[in-house]
């Protein structure tokens, strides 16, 4: 059975994994980010750039590229 310390290494270690989807928008409202991609500054804008609405997929490669022989 899990142990609560190790439950709550987990979960400090999940937080800290999630930290950057903090400093997008923080750093847009601040205009301190030197390079974003899209508009982070609104709720909506942020949805985007984390569901990558902007690409139209969740996937990272291509089906044609990921079928082609070497």
């Amino acid at each position: 059975m899990l142990n609560m310390r190790i439950l709550l290494k987990g979960a400090l270690f999940g937080a800290v994994g999630l930290l950057p989807y903090l400093y997008l928008p923080l750093s847009s409202c601040l205009n301190v980010a030197r390079w974003t991609w899209g508009d982070q500054t609104s709720i909506s804008g942020f949805l985007t750039h984390l569901f990558r609405s902007e690409y139209g997929t969740f996937d990272l490669v291509s089906a044609d590229r990921a079928l082609c022989r070497v």
